[in-house]
């Protein structure tokens, strides 16, 4: 039998965030609401920074040693006094991680993201 990780489309595999995930794009200025910062009471001082990342949603190793990835891109929010210093292609992990789900859509925000040193050349 050949090794299998999948996760179900309806399920965010949080771990990975706090694991080590790579960063697809990050925003340049904070998420605004109605022309001005986006801003939460929860999170007092802070802006809503908009990070997006790739998480690997099913893997597979083939008879051949080829690992095959389904990879799903996914946003998170970072509640932060400033701009997240993260880049694309870093790999980074995520602080005060948090998930919801309104009418289905699962949100992920979280209170700090920072980067990490890659410790397998397998990263996404």
């Amino acid at each position: 039998m050949l090794p299998t990780y999948m996760v179900p489309s309806y399920l965010i595999p949080v771990h990975q965030l706090l694991s080590g995930v790579r960063v697809q794009a990050t925003a340049d200025t904070p998420e605004t609401k109605e022309g001005a910062p986006k801003t939460n009471l929860a999170f007092p001082g802070c802006n809503a920074w908009k990070i997006e990342v790739n998480l690997i949603m099913r893997e597979r190793t083939g008879d051949d040693g080829v690992v095959e990835r389904e990879i799903k891109r996914s946003r998170v929010t970072v509640w932060a006094p400033e701009r997240p210093n993260i880049a694309p292609d870093d790999v980074v992990v995520f602080q005060g991680l948090m998930a919801g789900a309104v009418d289905g859509n699962v949100f992920l925000q979280a209170t700090g993201v920072e980067k990490v040193e890659e410790v397998d050349s397998e990263l996404i």
